[in-house]
């Protein structure tokens, strides 16, 4: 597909962007997975970082979301084992933390402190896949 000069885009796909999602917590992982379905990406969801890992390793996955404290292991740990897969290794990080002055963990490329507005979070998302450009402001 060729861009043309002017206003005029391509339109992009943005469901070809899947979206992980790693929190213990149910109700969580369903709410930001209808938040990104909502903003017309596809999302999968784990509930810890073995589940993730496998998920990672099993199909294309463009962005991950993670708390920083998982039932099986850390933030930490998931980057490292993450990391440890060259097929994976690439795929961004974003953490989510409810610890105060959580230093950003080497792999990932975002923290967003918890509790978070929705907003901050799109906004990252946003950073790291440079066509999810979103609504326009009104």
């Amino acid at each position: 597909m060729h861009s043309h000069g002017g206003s005029s885009r391509p339109v992009v796909d943005l469901t070809r962007h899947t979206i992980l999602i790693i929190d213990s917590d149910e109700g969580t992982r369903e709410a930001l997975a209808e938040v990104l379905t909502q903003e017309g990406l596809a999302a999968v969801a784990a509930s810890d970082g073995q589940e993730a890992v496998q998920l990672l390793a099993e199909r294309p996955l463009t962005l991950v979301i993670v708390e920083d404290e998982l039932l099986d292991m850390d933030a930490v740990e998931f980057l490292k084992r993450k990391a440890a897969i060259p097929s994976i290794a690439q795929v961004p990080v974003i953490i989510l933390s409810g610890r105060r002055n959580t230093p950003l963990l080497d792999g990932a490329v975002a923290l967003v402190p918890k509790p978070f507005g929705i907003d901050d979070l799109l906004r990252e998302i946003r950073k790291h896949l440079p066509d999810v450009t979103g609504p326009k402001a009104a």
